[in-house]
């Protein structure tokens, strides 16, 4: 958000150099053509019309671009929205949610149902990392039949992606007990009373 606002202000900034120098421009010229516009010899100025047609080209290129990159913003904004409500669908429909929240009931513990969750999404997300390298391996260098490569991509997804999940919650666990303790420590140093 913040460089889209810095965008809009050096967008803004040189679209109002554009309109001051075009009307520099035109000041100048009439000045110009007043002074050499006039007969020699007869003393009389020849009638100069100024022409204020206010078009500044470089004004609606500036309006252009900051509307294409308004629609740019609001685009990726619909494609973040749609990719989590897709993801939130795809959990749902394969009972990841719903098995980590009945394990997180079961054993009433807010952390076995977390680390349900983080272990079942990463064993889903290995799956189908898992059989696509191994798919496309196979294809470059044909080790095996199709279908072996996908049965041993499922296989080692599979063990691939518990490993990272469990792993994954070891680190956060390790992070969230180290960070509850900073702020531990930094609260009990104040004394507020």
């Amino acid at each position: 958000m913040k460089s889209l606002i810095i965008i809009a202000t050096i967008l803004f900034s040189l679209m109002a150099g554009t309109v001051c120098a075009t009307d520099m421009d035109r000041d100048t010229s009439v000045h110009h053509s007043m002074v050499q516009g006039a007969p020699s010899g007869t003393g009389t100025e020849a009638a100069q019309v100024r022409d204020d047609d206010d078009f500044a080209p470089g004004l609606f290129f500036g309006v252009l671009i900051m509307f294409g990159v308004l629609l740019a913003a609001v685009a990726c904004g619909v494609v973040m929205i749609v990719s989590g409500i897709l993801l939130l669908f795809a959990l749902v429909s394969f009972g990841i949610v719903s098995a980590s929240v009945m394990v997180g009931l079961n054993r009433r513990s807010l952390a076995q149902g977390f680390k349900t969750f983080i272990v079942l999404s990463s064993s889903a997300g290995g799956l189908c990392a898992g059989t696509l390298i191994m798919y496309v391996l196979n294809e470059i260098f044909k080790w095996w039949t199709v279908k072996t490569a996908i049965i041993f991509g499922l296989i080692g997804g599979l063990w691939g992606g518990m490993a990272l999940g469990f792993l994954a919650f070891y680190i956060l666990q390790k992070l969230t007990t180290f960070l509850k303790n900073k702020l531990d420590l930094l609260t009990d140093d104040k004394e507020y009373f």
